[in-house]
């Protein structure tokens, strides 16, 4: 016991006895600003947090200026851009709590990855047109409703999940070179605008009860444009309002317009959404559509309607999967495989090229059962 004693009243560093490697690894556990005052615990620790490969940026938990961050930000990458070549840097992690100052739009030449999580969105802080090498952005539980775009000329990964979103005009989303897209929509405010994406590989959008909705008997002939609890007949100033079928107009489509150039896609909604089925009013031809993956929605009403339409416009389409569920699930009690009968003419003209239907439930239903009649009479299966 006196000789441990001895050892640590002596004022021994153990620390400064580890490798740099590890003593970089345990300061980029500390936010950034904790890490650069260990410069000045002893000559040895002058240029560890230099070395870092993982930065933390945080804010106060009062509220705190733009720029004063800011400085410090812009001085902590100047001194950090000169020791790239011998510790490149593999992640920044950014968390801010309060800002009094406006949001401007980011500004960045090497930004390539982003994770944005509770950020609410101002003026043109979703424009990433000064981000050039910016690939892959996740927005999770954000708030857009105070932004009109989200703008990105580079973007080839987006997702967005639990955000919200204005309930008198849509979110533009303009991502040209987007090859990969995740628009997971659960709040009560209305379906984000999908621009052109010649692009598009893949795609998930999965909507829910929200203004978009609307209790029409018919949902494929709704004239609905807020929805059904809404007096307003016109949607924006850049949108179709009802009873207009003029096609040299303005956008009519709201999300299948821009999904039209996708391979594969996944398409859920619950039922009284009916954003799906008054893009279905001007369906456009999904000329390189392989993989369909739907839910039961698509099955309603008993005609299968919906379900007819987007099949009649995917010319290439060589598997389709239909689940009876608001959500993908791991496992379903009742599956089913069918293949389609070529020799045997269909009564519309779907795509010659389908190979595998697919059917997954966890409860047969009248629905079910019309879905059968379907792909029997018009699949020949």
């Amino acid at each position: 016991m006196p000789a441990t004693s001895s050892r640590i009243g002596g004022g021994a560093n153990r620390l400064s006895t580890l490798a740099d490697e590890i003593l970089q690894q345990i300061l980029s556990f500390l936010p950034a600003h904790e890490a650069v005052r260990t410069c000045v615990l002893a000559r040895s620790w002058r240029n560890v947090w230099k070395l870092m490969r993982r930065l933390c940026i945080t804010g106060t938990s009062t509220p705190a200026s733009v720029q004063q961050v800011g400085w410090f930000v812009s001085r902590l990458f100047f001194i950090r851009h000169c020791e790239l070549d011998k510790a490149p840097l593999d992640a920044c992690k950014i968390i801010f709590e309060d800002f009094g100052d406006h949001d401007d739009p980011l500004i960045s030449s090497h930004l390539t990855r982003l994770e944005l999580n509770g950020i609410q969105f101002i003026r043109s802080f979703a424009d990433f047109s000064s981000c050039p090498a910016l690939q892959d952005l996740q927005c999770s539980k954000c708030d857009f409703t105070r932004v009109a775009e989200l703008v990105s000329p580079s973007l080839k990964w987006l997702m967005i999940t639990g955000c919200c979103f204005g309930q008198r005009s849509r979110l533009r989303i303009s991502a040209p070179h987007l090859v990969s897209l995740k628009l997971d929509d659960p709040s009560v405010d209305r379906t984000p605008l999908l621009e052109s994406m010649p692009d598009l590989v893949g795609a998930y959008v999965r909507t829910s009860c929200n203004m978009d909705s609307c209790y029409c008997a018919d949902r494929m002939d709704c004239t609905h444009i807020m929805g059904g609890g809404s007096d307003s007949e016109t949607d924006s100033d850049v949108e179709i309002s009802s009873g207009d079928d003029d096609d040299n107009s303005i956008v009519k489509s709201v999300l299948l317009g821009g999904l039209s150039e996708a391979t594969n896609l996944t398409l859920m909604s619950v039922d009284t959404m009916y954003i799906f089925r008054r893009d279905l009013r001007w369906c456009p031809t999904f000329l390189k559509l392989k993989t369909l993956l739907l839910n039961d929605y698509w099955c309603g009403p008993d005609d299968c309607r919906p379900l007819a339409c987007i099949l009649e416009h995917s010319p290439v389409l060589e598997k389709l999967i239909i689940l009876f569920s608001r959500n993908v699930e791991p496992e379903y009690k009742v599956e089913m495989k069918g293949c389609l009968d070529n020799s045997i003419k269909r009564p519309i003209a779907i795509s010659e090229h389908i190979k595998i239907v697919k059917v997954k439930c966890n409860m047969v239903n009248e629905r079910f059962h019309n879905l059968m009649k379907f792909l029997q009479v018009s699949l020949n299966i």
